[in-house]
């Protein structure tokens, strides 16, 4: 339609057009907003240098290193002044397992803008959380904050212990952490058709200061793989203007890394 012919049109028409063509860009913005971009596979493997770090478990204490695939279904909402929208996250995520001199990083990446991090470190009465790394990025800001926490809290009881359950206190970078953790029984789940006897771990970690955090996370850890084979976050990340509310499932999909 040319120039002329579009200004010889009445005023209606040219506002209907012009109507229709915001209305169809704000639907295109909506439906964009409403679903997290995944992240990217092949990035997580050139970050970890796959060929040269894939090496196995030592004493089955530790996952192989690498990326796995983890099917996912739930959603994020990223707030900020005042103003926030429910997205559904990808269905898959990748994870990176590095191996380090004490324990093990997983490195959870449940959208192209979102990292939930846990360094672990072995010692002989179970596993402890090391260091937490949180990173999300939406509505235009950024938050990224990766704090060891002194002392290390019990993460991971050994399977032998059979504690029931657990608690410790300490800081969190600069802030002040308070970790709970309960064993909450032993379930087989299947991964890729074979059978994985797990042992359920629910814990909250809740840390105030400058940034803050509310998060129940359940494990169903499995001692023969010496990683979690399920997951479920829900809980509530601040820092700043930006606040982040999750609640996702995750379902280990293969049980080798991607190679």
């Amino acid at each position: 339609m040319g120039l002329v012919r579009l200004l010889t049109l009445p005023f209606r028409v040219v506002g209907l057009l012009v109507l229709l063509v915001v209305a169809g860009g704000l639907i295109w913005t909506w439906q964009e907003l409403r679903a997290a971009d995944g992240a990217s596979f092949s990035d997580a493997r050139a970050d970890i240098g796959i060929g040269a770090s894939a090496a196995g478990p030592i004493d089955g204490r530790r996952p192989f290193a690498g990326v796995w695939t983890w099917e996912q279904d739930g959603t994020e909402r990223p707030e900020a002044l005042g103003v926030g929208i429910t997205r559904k996250l990808p269905d898959r995520a990748p994870m990176i397992v590095r191996h380090t001199e004490k324990g093990f990083e997983m490195e959870l990446r449940l959208s192209d803008g979102r990292i939930e991090s846990w360094g672990l470190d072995k010692a002989s009465n179970g596993w402890f959380l090391a260091d937490r790394r949180s990173r999300a990025g939406a509505l235009g800001l950024r938050s990224d904050r990766d704090d060891r926490l002194r002392p290390a809290p019990m993460w991971l009881p050994d399977d032998r212990s059979g504690k029931p359950t657990w608690r410790a206190a300490g800081t969190r970078g600069s802030a002040g952490f308070l970790a709970r953790g309960a064993i909450l029984g032993r379930k087989v789940v299947r991964i890729d058709g074979e059978p994985i006897a797990t042992v359920i771990l629910r814990r909250r970690i809740e840390t105030r200061g400058a940034a803050t955090e509310s998060m129940v996370e359940t494990w169903w850890w499995a001692p023969s793989r010496g990683m979690p084979v399920r997951m479920s976050l829900v809980g509530t990340q601040k820092a700043g203007a930006l606040t982040f509310i999750t609640d996702v499932s995750l379902r280990l999909a293969d049980l080798r890394p991607v190679q």
